[in-house]
């Protein structure tokens, strides 16, 4: 990420113990490392809604260049409960058993 080796890392370290003593040292790597956990949470959370704002836009585009016949959306509460058709009765269909004794049947 930062591309720094080893011995860059081990100078920091020394130059960090230097300047801010062993007392103070430990507390101060506890709080950049909450800083850092803070940022990357951040940051992927923007890039979470970046991404999702982005489907949202594609979807959009795809919805809009296949616009519906009636111009409002299918199967909206009300069509659903408005009969399309004459209504009929299910059928059953009998048991495979059953229909050979009555093909048989006098």
């Amino acid at each position: 990420m930062f591309d720094i080796g080893f011995w860059e890392l081990c100078l920091v370290g020394v130059v960090a113990l230097i300047v801010l003593g062993p007392e103070k040292l430990p507390r101060a790597a506890h709080t950049a490392g909450l800083w850092l956990a803070k940022a990357r949470r951040t940051l992927a959370t923007v890039k979470e809604e970046v991404n999702r704002e982005l489907e949202l836009e594609d979807l959009k585009h795809i919805s809009a260049s296949y616009p519906s016949k009636t111009g409002r959306a299918a199967n909206t509460p009300q069509d659903l409960a408005a009969p399309s058709g004459p209504a009929s009765a299910p059928r059953v269909l009998a048991e495979p058993g059953r229909q050979e004794n009555a093909d048989n049947a006098p």
